[in-house]
């Protein structure tokens, strides 16, 4: 009875119902389901509540569930997925729906409840080597209340310098195009545990969008471009040693494609679903730069809910580098 209701629920017949009759003879029981199909339910008006910082076009652009559409409680759930990953809330945003009409049609209020999202990180240390060290962190993912996401992160000390700002915009052009743009500079002069100082600075670029023909896929592109110097070789390092006689700066050009498909039920915590992914970047060539290869990795986790708050994971990647 409950897979049959849920089987017209998904349909849009949310007023359908699903009755058992049972005829006893000895020991032989004959079940008769009646099935009363109702009228088609369509989604009249959704109404988004509890939305203090982010932009209600934001929320609604998330929606797989739109105004006009066939009321169906599978596209309702993803729906809720969807907004829940954004990251920016306590939890699924409540659904609720009130008849619309006597045609049949449907009300759907969504209240969501909003988090602090945004995140500062700081600490500092002190070792014999570094002397005193720390980092400082800011990232926000829902700057402005539009879904944009700039991060800051400086890592300094007495031999490392480390500088990266990002920047994604989830939606570029009112499209569900994800652009992201990184730039860095990581300095790592001279220690102990290695023989020379090595300093690189760069940028990348992203443009993402969802997979065609396959749900909970997405589909993304990038373009590296970095500069990389290696010098102050310390006299342990051979004097014909391969990094101290190339020429320096070494330029990196390289582009990469990913394929991501993440059908998990929680985007921070998984417990149920899979995640596979496929990244590919070539180096060089017709790119140019002074630096050639190619590189394949493949990763997939698959989760399952055990007992209690425990969850199975189970991971395996493979990867070629030429």
């Amino acid at each position: 009875v409950f897979n049959l209701g849920n089987l017209y629920w998904d349909r849009g017949y949310i007023y359908s119902t699903v009755t058992p009759v049972k005829q006893v003879q000895g020991d032989t029981v004959d079940v008769e389901i009646d099935i009363t199909q109702g009228n088609l339910a369509h989604v009249n008006e959704i109404n988004i509540i509890g939305n203090t910082k982010t932009a209600e076009w934001v929320i609604r652009r998330e929606l797989v569930l739109k105004p006009g559409d066939v009321f169906t409680a599978s596209r309702l759930r993803r729906s809720l997925r969807e907004v829940f990953n954004l990251g920016f809330f306590a939890g699924p945003p409540q659904p609720n729906f009130q008849p619309a009409n006597e045609q049949g049609d449907v009300d759907l209020t969504l209240r969501v409840e909003e988090k602090p999202a945004g995140q500062f990180r700081m600490g500092a240390g002190f070792s014999q080597l570094n002397r005193i060290s720390g980092f400082i962190g800011i990232t926000e993912p829902n700057f402005l209340g539009k879904g944009l996401r700039v991060a800051l992160d400086w890592e300094f000390s007495r031999y490392r310098q480390n500088v990266n700002v990002s920047f994604t915009e989830p939606w570029l052009k009112g499209t569900p195009t994800r652009l992201t743009f990184n730039v860095f500079s990581r300095n790592q002069n001279q220690v102990r545990q290695q023989f020379f100082s090595d300093r690189r600075t760069g940028f990348s670029l992203g443009l993402g969008r969802p997979f065609p023909w396959m749900d909970y896929s997405t589909l993304s592109g990038r373009y590296l471009l970095e500069s990389v110097t290696l010098s102050n070789f310390s006299a342990f390092y051979p004097l014909d040693g391969p990094l101290r006689l190339t020429r320096y700066p070494q330029l990196t050009s390289s582009i990469g494609v990913t394929f991501l498909r993440n059908s998990t039920d929680n985007p921070f915590h998984p417990t149920m679903g899979t995640r596979f992914m496929f990244d590919a970047r070539w180096t060089g060539g017709i790119l140019g730069g002074d630096v050639n290869f190619q590189r394949y990795e493949t990763e997939l986790s698959w989760y399952q809910r055990l007992l209690w708050v425990f969850v199975q994971e189970l991971r395996g990647n493979i990867g070629v580098l030429d």
